[in-house]
């Protein structure tokens, strides 16, 4: 994809949002709007880039509009117009945002709507209960015209530097409405299907259909801005891409958008996990990273206080990323001006913070996690009627446990995922955490991977599947892991038992008291050769059984076993360990560092620290200004103000260093280098702090 000349993203890294999603049944409503107002309000928060809104989740657009409703409150003005040029009178760069949910399209013309498996649209809940917001199809031709001659219009009529996506997709949604149906039917010759079955080929390809309809709809809204300015940014709302395979989400559906972003809405921990991924999956950086200023869109005024605030952005500066606060406008059209006066003190105090960013530097990271998109969804579903199903599948919450489990053992992590295919080598170990789905190219690249020297841990049944919805008779990396599927066990509680070698990875557990599972493992025969570490003990039954049972309420190891729970296999210059089932996902301490020992035991950590375990360690490379970034970032998650002393940080850096700046203060920091390593101390530390370290 040719890249564009307007590159006014690169520069920019902190920008607004005000949510302007109001509607018309009251003619009070945006009667109060003040473009002169909107614009000094981004100078009082001395903001760099205006997001404004063209069109709400309701179908109100804001500019006199030649497709689809205008906003009544406004009686034809064009507050669009107006707006960018106040915004540009002071010098702030114009992005403009459109919606593509349409509550109004969704009343007026009924036959665009979506329809769920039971026959329900998108206002109507399954308790009864209903909805405020309306979603149309993006294969009822109709609607997908209309937004097209929306985005065209829309692009016409703005001086602006690029366009805001938001709500595409499908959200959850699985749609059986008629425009689906006859489109997969003429596709396939199959209706769709009705009943989930991850082993299904024709599951799958309706699935992967989905996948393509959503790229498609994307492109479509692409060619309709770049036939009219081939200069615009892009920006897709990217947020569906954490709620697995009802999202549709795709790497080509990213690459549409020139940067990635989205908002969030959580703690500090859940933010450091997606500014890493998006950070990997973003064809340019920085990403956006974007979060409101009360603690959820919900509350209109209970604004989080200045520590959050920060904590928020100084979270996104960590990872080299620009940061957006949302708010939310009045339904008279006003503005609290206080709370952007409020923002620019914060901005001050950030900024000296802003002026280190390099959205072009390359995190270091000993481990990183693979993730695709294919594998985010639960096989317990199989059999599951989809109209009594939930396409939700939370990955957001399996990245959150494996980075807190990171952290709390000093080890330089990522999340990273297709784009990342041909650098593998750039981590000492690559981790597949129950992968159910690889495909062929992702195959090709562990194998090559490990057989240059690289070192892969996977866990439970990943490549076990393949992107057709073909399940395989054994693992797609079998050869590599020298270990062979033969089935899991009944019990849905089970033990992992230490083998002599591998004791000293279970400082807790033993082959007596192994370490416990909340679910089944994978049983697996190995190779000869293979080393094993662990094996599996099983309980007396399964949770299930109420009469022969070891224990009331536990389910104690009863019976140890010679199947192989870890093994380790040699395989070219490197080393393949496989885990029968997904340790990681394990939320307690004796479970998360058996894990982190296991994979320590693959390489040498780049870093060593006896920072608290509520300090997270975060290191770049900034090649062009010739330096590294080491950030120490409070991820606790309702914490803030937490002071820590005396902390020791030993890096390897092979570069000569010839000092090292406290980005906050401007002092330098005292520092030993010798054989590659550079021996850090840090006296006293609040929250946060960034050092650039210098080289030669």
């Amino acid at each position: 994809m040719p890249e564009k000349d307007n590159l006014w993203y690169k520069t920019s890294t902190w920008r607004n949002l005000i949510d302007m999603h109001i509607p018309d049944w009251n003619p009070e409503f945006l009667s109060e709007f003040s473009p002169e107002e909107y614009a000094q309000s981004m100078v009082d928060a001395k903001v760099d880039a205006s997001i404004i809104y063209a069109g709400n989740c309701l179908g109100m657009c804001f500019w006199p509009t030649k497709v689809g409703h205008m906003h009544k409150g406004l009686k034809g003005r064009d507050i669009n117009s107006e707006t960018i040029n106040a915004l540009h009178k002071q010098g702030i760069k114009v992005i403009v945002y459109f919606n593509i949910w349409n509550r109004w399209a969704y009343d007026t013309y009924p036959s665009w709507r979506m329809i769920k498996a039971d026959g329900r649209s998108t206002t109507e809940n399954a308790d009864g209960s209903f909805s405020r917001f309306g979603q149309c199809c993006m294969n009822n031709e109709g609607y997908r015209s209309f937004v097209s001659e929306q985005i065209t219009d829309l692009s016409k009529s703005f001086d602006c530097d690029g366009l805001w996506i938001d709500m595409i997709g499908y959200f959850g949604t699985v749609c059986y409405c008629g425009s689906c149906r006859d489109k997969y039917l003429a596709e396939t010759g199959r209706e769709i299907p009705k009943v989930i079955n991850w082993d299904d080929p024709k599951w799958v390809d309706f699935v992967r259909s989905r996948e393509r309809w959503f790229d498609e709809f994307a492109q479509m809204i692409q060619d309709a801005a770049h036939n009219i300015n081939p200069n615009l940014t892009l920006a897709f709302q990217t947020t569906s891409l954490l709620s697995g395979w009802g999202g549709g989400v795709t790497q080509s559906f990213l690459n549409r958008s020139d940067y990635l972003a989205g908002d969030f809405y959580g703690q500090p921990m859940q933010y450091s996990v997606i500014c890493k991924y998006l950070n990997n999956l973003t064809r340019n950086r920085p990403i956006e990273f974007m979060t409101s200023r009360c603690y959820n869109l919900e509350f209109h005024t209970t604004t989080k206080t200045d520590e959050e605030l920060r904590s928020s952005v100084l979270g996104a500066y960590a990872h080299n990323a620009a940061f957006t606060f949302i708010d939310a406008i009045d339904p008279i059209g006003t503005i609290d001006r206080d709370f952007y006066r409020r923002m620019g003190r914060i901005k001050d105090q950030v900024s000296i913070y802003q002026r280190a960013i390099n959205p072009d530097a390359e995190m270091i990271s000993d481990v990183g996690f693979y993730l695709n998109f294919a594998s985010a969804y639960n096989p317990a579903q199989n059999g599951v009627p989809m109209r009594s199903a939930s396409s939700y599948f939370s990955i957001v919450r399996d990245m959150q446990n494996i980075g807190g489990m990171m952290v709390r053992n000093n080890i330089l992590y990522d999340f990273i995922g297709e784009p990342q295919l041909d650098n593998l080598n750039r981590y000492s170990v690559i981790v597949l955490p129950n992968q159910y789905v690889l495909s062929d190219d992702e195959i090709r690249a562990f194998r090559r991977y490990v057989s240059e020297g690289g070192n892969l841990v996977v866990t439970g049944e990943s490549g076990m599947n393949n992107m057709e919805g073909n399940r395989l008779v054994d693992f797609a990396l079998s050869d590599v892991l020298g270990v062979h599927y033969k089935g899991k066990t009944e019990e849905n509680r089970t033990y992992i038992a230490p083998t002599v070698e591998g004791q000293v990875h279970f400082k807790e557990n033993d082959a007596k008291y192994p370490l416990a599972l909340t679910g089944p493992q994978i049983i697996v025969k190995t190779d000869p050769g293979i080393k094993t570490l662990a094996t599996i003990t099983l309980p007396y039954s399964s949770s299930g059984e109420i009469y022969k049972f070891g224990s009331a309420i536990s389910n104690p190891p009863a019976y140890p076993s010679e199947h192989p729970s870890v093994t380790l296999n040699s395989y070219g210059k490197g080393q393949a360990m496989y885990i029968a089932a997904p340790l990681e996902k394990e939320i307690l301490r004796p479970q998360q560092q058996t894990f982190a020992s296991l994979i320590g035991r693959l390489y040498s950590p780049r870093l060593s620290t006896n920072a608290p375990r509520w300090l997270e360690s975060i290191v770049f490379r900034d090649s062009d200004n010739k330096r590294y970034q080491l950030t120490l970032n409070n991820i606790s998650d309702n914490e803030r103000g937490l002071i820590a002393y005396n902390i020791n940080v030993t890096l390897e850096i092979p570069e000569q260093i010839v000092s090292i700046t406290d980005v906050a203060t401007g002092q330098a920091i005292k520092y030993e280098q010798e054989k590659g390593k550079v021996d850090i101390s840090i006296e006293e530390l609040k929250d946060f702090s960034m050092l650039l370290i210098n080289f030669k």
